[in-house]
């Protein structure tokens, strides 16, 4: 029995640095591009940005706010003043967010609904999950982590390094089960 995370598919990433606060903060939504939704056979939980909802087509599929992005204003956490953002700064304003519980949820309820979603997810055989980089990788943190994550808040660290890329679009991981 396993459990397979996906991010979602390719979609335009805004250059501006509002339209990047928009994103994360829930206010932009874009659709992907090219190519069709994925056919899914096995039971499927989804997030439900249009984004993520146009990754996927099947008859099995379950809409939840849970795997939204995870929320946060990079240009609040950092301070800055400027009328670009690098992708960098992105993950760097996330990081600090999540040790400082400054993020628009706190980690306490970021973690439950990670619970929320992998009970819903082991009812089935096997599963897929659809989401946004930031929470899958939360996700993939507490999968190793357990409630560590919340209780020592610096253990983010270990998976998001400002200065590497987190996933591709529509790159996979896998938990057993």
């Amino acid at each position: 029995m396993k459990i397979t995370f996906r991010k979602i598919s390719r979609y335009a990433v805004p250059r501006t640095i509002t339209a990047i606060v928009d994103l994360l903060m829930g206010k932009f939504d874009p659709p992907t591009i090219g190519g069709e939704p994925r056919p899914v056979n096995e039971p499927t939980l989804c997030s439900t940005a249009l984004r993520a909802r146009m990754s996927v087509r099947g008859q099995n599929i379950t809409y939840l706010k849970q795997l939204e992005e995870i929320k946060f204003n990079p240009v609040k956490i950092l301070k800055i003043a400027s009328d670009t953002i690098s992708s960098e700064q992105v993950r760097e304003a996330f990081v600090a967010g999540w040790t400082s519980d400054s993020l628009v949820q706190s980690r306490r309820d970021i973690v439950r609904e990670i619970v929320h979603v992998l009970k819903l997810a082991k009812q089935t055989q096997d599963c897929l999950v659809i989401s946004h980089t930031f929470r899958l990788t939360v996700i993939r943190a507490y999968l190793m982590e357990g409630e560590r994550l919340s209780q020592s808040p610096d253990l983010i660290r270990k998976y998001i390094r400002p200065q590497s890329k987190l996933m591709d679009f529509e790159q996979e991981f896998v938990e057993r089960y």
